[in-house]
């Protein structure tokens, strides 16, 4: 191929599609810090110790939960940074998918999400979209995939058309009369 056609693969592979991708990225960047969002705009994921309290048993929360919902069947228990409180995903009669925020501390169930919350949100938009899913595979799972291929390409066509692309970082130049 000539650098001519090498070019012009890097451009449709990085051109066209740089909505998407710039998406993805944005959407997996806010879900990496969705936890830290969700404590900073929820009080009630906050797990507050003002009394240095030792964080009581696992099963203490559990039956925190089910003293809220006797028919609870749980199905996970997340434990994340001390700072937030812990996840435990449940289903019960009234609630089909339940996460109930237990302070670790205290053992009060501090909120019950019946719905989708702002991590599940944020991490199912990164994922797949939102995209919805048809008989157990989704369109969006396989577009966001693919960008997999497309970032290859973009970066292989781009390595051999800026050949020795290093110097811009090891002998940078200032070109002040080129406006």
């Amino acid at each position: 191929m000539t650098q001519r056609q090498w070019f012009k693969l890097h451009g449709w592979c990085s051109l066209p599609i740089w909505v998407l991708f710039c998406f993805i990225c944005i959407t997996g960047t806010i879900a990496v810090f969705s936890h830290e969002l969700t404590w900073l705009f929820n009080e009630n994921a906050r797990a507050l110790n003002p009394n240095d309290l030792a964080p009581i048993a696992m099963s203490e929360r559990v039956a925190a939960v089910k003293a809220l919902y006797p028919s609870a069947h749980i199905t996970t228990v997340m434990t994340f940074e001390s700072y937030l409180t812990n996840a435990v995903m449940f289903s019960a009669d009234s609630v089909p998918a339940g996460i109930a925020y237990v302070n670790q501390y205290t053992g009060q169930v501090q909120e019950v999400n019946q719905g989708i919350t702002f991590i599940n949100f944020m991490r199912s938009l990164h994922g797949w979209l939102l995209f919805p899913w048809q008989s157990s595979y989704s369109v969006g799972y396989y577009l966001v995939s693919a960008m997999s291929f497309v970032m290859m390409g973009a970066l292989v066509s781009g390595l051999v058309i800026y050949k020795r692309f290093w110097r811009a970082y090891t002998q940078p130049k200032i070109r002040v009369k080129q406006g």
